[in-house]
């Protein structure tokens, strides 16, 4: 059942971000739009917020992945798309914490960790070893919100590297130089 859920918010998450609209916006709009959604994870943001979060910035890179420019430097919509998908696989793995006995730590054999795995193959090092008191035996786990932390860490990485790659993109044009 929990993985049905989770492959389902997956699913849906994918469908969401499939189809970008036509219209198009620039990469500033939709960066600023993903730059505002790290703000807000930096500094904390509930759950419940998250989804709202996500829903914005997602409108904006949406909207740049179906314009012109990005079709013209797809190395930069590569970026801006990885971001948005790094933190909408956060919402869907942030989820799965409700829907689980253990929520908050994850195992080794927990559907969770085999694809946060699959997607962050370097991350390996998160999983640890502890004794625990109140069980009184070593116990291998990691805890849910440092994997959020990594996971929106590497979304960061993929902001700044479309930050310095859209230097080389000139300014959109206004659209009443357009008109004119």
């Amino acid at each position: 059942m929990q993985k049905a859920v989770f492959g389902f918010i997956i699913v849906l998450v994918v469908f969401v971000l499939g189809a970008p609209m036509s219209f198009g916006a620039s990469a500033d709009e939709a960066l600023t739009a993903l730059k505002k959604l790290r703000s807000r994870c930096e500094v904390g943001i509930s759950y419940r917020d998250y989804s709202g979060a996500i829903a914005d910035a997602n409108y904006e890179v949406k909207e740049y992945l179906g314009s012109s420019q990005a079709k013209q430097y797809p190395e930069v919509a590569k970026y801006i798309n990885g971001a948005l998908l790094d933190y909408v696989y956060a919402v869907a793995l942030w989820h799965s914490k409700f829907a689980t006995r253990w929520g908050e730590f994850v195992d080794p054999d927990d559907y969770r960790w085999k694809s946060f795995i699959e997607m962050y193959p370097d991350a390996g090092y998160l999983m640890k070893t502890e004794y625990s008191d109140v069980l009184k035996e070593n116990i291998t786990n990691v805890y849910l919100p440092v994997m959020l932390s990594y996971i929106w860490e590497q979304a960061g990485n993929k902001i700044d590297k479309a930050c310095d790659l859209k230097v080389s993109i000139p300014p959109r044009e206004s659209k009443k130089k357009i008109n004119q």
